[in-house]
């Protein structure tokens, strides 16, 4: 319901708003270190256009999709979570996750929160590169 109330307000009050009131959830604190780059993401995001984002997160909200958590113990693939140290509710979730795959690494990036890529883009392409290195080398 609360993604509805979301795609709604973005559709009546613009999608400006719509993403200075997002960014101001705790979820993306930490985020606020990196002022000149939030600032300017932020300008960004706000000239995507409206009705596909309100789209998007109507559609695409995690409480209209089905449960795949049963399905993960069948993931024969190699698999990489990656969650910020300082985002615990994702780090935790993961930790899970990674539990019930056969294959899956987790990676805990420090000094980043839920945006690890935005927060800390050198260690997290770093951590990519090094998974995607690694499972090349296991194919050989």
């Amino acid at each position: 319901q609360l993604d509805q109330q979301r795609a709604s307000a973005i559709q009546r009050d613009g999608l400006s708003a719509f993403v200075d009131s997002w960014y101001q959830m705790d979820l993306f604190r930490s985020m606020a270190q990196h002022s000149e780059a939030f600032a300017a993401m932020k300008t960004a995001r706000s000239r995507n256009s409206a009705e596909w984002m309100a789209k998007v997160i109507h559609e695409m909200s995690p409480g209209v999709q089905p449960s795949l958590w049963d399905g993960l113990p069948n993931l024969i693939t190699d698999v990489l979570l990656i969650a910020g140290a300082q985002d615990s509710k994702y780090t935790s979730t993961l930790k899970i996750a990674a539990g019930k795959m056969p294959r899956a690494s987790l990676a805990v990036i420090p000094n980043a929160g839920h945006n690890t890529h935005f927060e800390a883009p050198d260690p997290f392409a770093n951590t990519v590169k090094n998974f995607l290195e690694a499972a090349t080398l296991k194919r050989k």
